[in-house]
């Protein structure tokens, strides 16, 4: 009869260099990791790294730059497919939308074109400072025709998000009330508009129809934003739930309860509340 030997079994305490490389310990059982779980799924879809990277490449298609500019971090973000992810009902209004977006931003770059044909006027008092402001807008609204605007219509109309609706309510407002402003053009604003092409045409009437154009534009975009906030509204009302504050307050629950933010700090607080001591009852409180 064989018996196995056993190794002995120290049963004296860790060191703190032990402890120290062990790490604080926590009351739920390390997780199970599978370095080969990611190469097992790549073998049962079939795809290679390359091949993922490929599709990613292909699923992002806004904005269209050409293959030669795709350099860097100069590449599509977006994925923008209106046949597929919108409704019949809305997909005339999105592409309006989308067609609306990039005209706002060549408003913003023919804006900041128009102020600086403004400065052949040396009567006109502001045009100067006109230029920076209409430099900044240029820089930030330009994106943002597309990020605070038409991203939030295309999100509701695919998810049928009452907080995106009222995103896309509120932003559209806002850029409806930018170019009736701009078309205005309220010298020293940073908006070349109608009032400024009158002040520059008194001294230089080419310059003065430039601006003119601009302002023109602004109020031509003015009346596309106020039908597509029309059509929009009138889809929201048709295909909207009967009861909106229920389903707002449903969706927005699901997106904090989704939220990697949230998760996060819940973890931490379930943690805390686990590893946290007990404290000892004080003297003369007669506790057991």
């Amino acid at each position: 009869i064989q018996v196995p030997v056993l190794e002995p079994v120290s049963l004296s305490p860790p060191t703190a260099a032990a402890k120290a490389k062990a790490g604080p310990a926590s009351p739920f059982p390390a997780p199970e990791t599978n370095d080969s779980s990611v190469e097992a799924a790549r073998a049962l879809s079939g795809t290679t790294p390359a091949e993922e990277q490929h599709i990613a490449a292909e699923y992002l298609n806004y904005p269209p730059f050409p293959s030669w500019m795709r350099v860097g971090s100069l590449k599509p973000c977006y994925h923008i497919d209106i046949h597929e992810d919108i409704p019949t009902y809305g997909r005339s209004t999105v592409a309006l939308a989308l067609l609306a977006s990039q005209g706002v931003a060549i408003a913003w770059v023919w804006n900041f074109i128009a102020n600086l044909i403004a400065l052949a006027c040396d009567s006109c008092e502001g045009v100067g400072h006109a230029c920076v402001i209409s430099a900044m807008f240029m820089l930030f609204f330009v994106p943002g025709s597309f990020v605070c605007w038409f991203r939030p219509l295309y999100s509701a109309m695919h998810r049928d998000s009452e907080l995106r609706f009222g995103w896309y309510f509120f932003s559209s407002g806002f850029q409806l009330l930018i170019s009736i402003l701009f078309g205005i053009g309220i010298p020293g604003s940073g908006g070349a508009g109608v009032w400024l092409a009158i002040d520059v045409m008194q001294e230089n009437g080419a310059a003065g129809f430039f601006v003119l154009i601009s302002g023109m534009y602004w109020l031509f975009l003015a009346v596309v934003q106020g039908v597509i906030i029309k059509q929009v509204l009138q889809i929201y009302r048709t295909t909207g739930p009967n009861t909106p504050s229920a389903s707002a307050g449903e969706e927005m629950d699901s997106e904090l309860m989704g939220n990697e933010t949230v998760q996060n700090l819940a973890k931490k607080a379930l943690l805390g509340a686990f590893a946290a001591p007990t404290r000892a009852p004080a003297a003369g409180s007669g506790a057991p």
